[in-house]
């Protein structure tokens, strides 16, 4: 037989997501970090990394415009510099480590959250840290942005190909 749902029972769930682990990361510095991620902030951490991403795929759209003429070349190799795999992790690392743990970030664009990342590297910070997270937490919320980085670009793709109809439509009239 089910129970009635209390605020008291809804309190204490959501109390979890407060909970969290210190890393010492040397001898005079440490940070907290989540245990449990919040779906509230999850959602907001995946909203912010595709927000960075559209920004910097619409700054290198720009940046291949070259005397008003569109560079399919020059968009192609910077969307492999800036946009790849590896590049795109560190960005989700980047906001992990932001909105689950008492580092603070003053990121706001994507080149602040590479820069972030270089940052924690040369100090050696961002294995202890990710290493503080919970790995199960960790993989889910990694497998989320790849559902939204995919869902995006089944969207972008869709609107291309619409695009391409809606020309083709008039030049066929």
């Amino acid at each position: 037989m089910s129970k009635t749902l209390t605020l008291g029972a809804i309190k204490k769930e959501n109390a979890k997501y407060r909970e969290t682990k210190r890393i010492q990361l040397d001898s005079k510095n440490h940070l907290d970090v989540n245990i449990k991620f919040d779906p509230d902030t999850k959602a907001l951490a995946k909203a912010e990394f595709i927000q960075l991403f559209f920004d910097k795929l619409i700054e290198i759209t720009k940046e291949s415009n070259v005397e008003g003429e569109f560079d399919q070349q020059l968009h192609e190799e910077k969307c492999e510099e800036y946009l790849s795999t590896d590049i795109s992790i560190g960005i989700q690392t980047a906001l992990m480590i932001k909105h689950f743990s008492t580092l603070s970030v003053e990121a706001k664009t994507y080149d602040d959250y590479v820069d972030l990342m270089s940052q924690l590297g040369k100090y050696e910070y961002t294995e202890d840290i990710l290493n503080g997270f919970d790995k199960e937490e960790t993989n889910k919320l990694l497998e989320e942005f790849a559902v939204e980085i995919d869902a995006t670009n089944n969207k972008i793709l869709e609107e291309v190909e619409k695009e391409k109809l809606k020309q083709q439509s008039q030049v066929s009239e």
